[in-house]
């Protein structure tokens, strides 16, 4: 059974190595498309993204698990417990997959560049956890990592301003909270997307991945990166 657990309730870790990953579990909870016309609700291209990792990572011989929202976010919001539990669409196949230090999550997410939280940056925004100061070294590891590889994702690190307070806490990130909590290594991503047609926004087709990238670049951009890391291994 899916159960949220306090966040520490895993002896906490003082050091993760990417080369101990022997599974990635990658989701995308506001990737459902609606019937609507109109739908600011949903992160386009995030399943488009999700599955371009999945296939990517699946070639390069690394062990994946790949779980999209089915359900639109006027269900539930599946970034939050309450939503979760609501939708009963994510929980039902992640219940039946337990994360372990030997995971790593990828969390899929877009957001529109034009308007993004303050603090965040214009290309990929790597969200973590309060306080979680394993988290916050690896996923500097790969942000450097991905600077490197992709340099067109500028990636910038953004860390929650607090710890989520209880399953009706709208500041919570549900899916790497719960990854994290079973001692998974867990980071999640916030790609630009652009609007270009305003009067259908309900579709892929009315918005573009931002730096001039598509779909497949940017999931061979983030798999070069975890190849650096020593996360995947090309002909393994």
């Amino acid at each position: 059974m899916f159960v949220r657990k306090p966040l520490r309730s895993k002896a906490p870790r003082t050091q993760w190595d990417a080369s101990d990953v022997d599974t990635v579990l990658i989701t995308a909870p506001h990737a459902a498309p609606s019937s609507q016309k109109n739908d600011h609700l949903r992160d386009p291209h995030s399943g488009e993204i999700a599955h371009q990792l999945e296939e990517m990572l699946n070639a390069r011989g690394t062990s994946c698990q790949l779980c999209v929202a089915k359900k639109h976010r006027s269900c539930g919001d599946q970034n939050r417990f309450h939503g979760l539990m609501a939708a009963r669409d994510m929980i039902l196949p992640l219940s039946q997959w337990k994360p372990s230090p030997s995971t790593l999550h990828m969390d899929v997410h877009t957001y529109t560049r034009t308007r993004p939280p303050p603090g965040w940056g214009p290309g990929l925004n790597i969200i973590l956890l309060h306080d979680d100061a394993v988290q916050k070294r690896a996923a500097q590891c790969f942000a450097d990592a991905l600077e490197r590889r992709c340099p067109k994702l500028s990636p910038k690190i953004i860390v929650m301003p607090r710890r989520t307070e209880n399953i009706q806490d709208d500041n919570a990130n549900a899916m790497i909270e719960w990854s994290r909590a079973n001692g998974a290594m867990s980071f999640l991503f916030e790609f630009p997307v652009d609007m270009i047609n305003p009067h259908h926004t309900a579709s892929d087709e009315s918005w573009a991945l931002s730096a001039g990238m598509d779909a497949s670049q940017i999931a061979q951009g983030v798999c070069d990166a975890l190849e650096d890391m020593g996360v995947t291994r090309r002909y393994q």
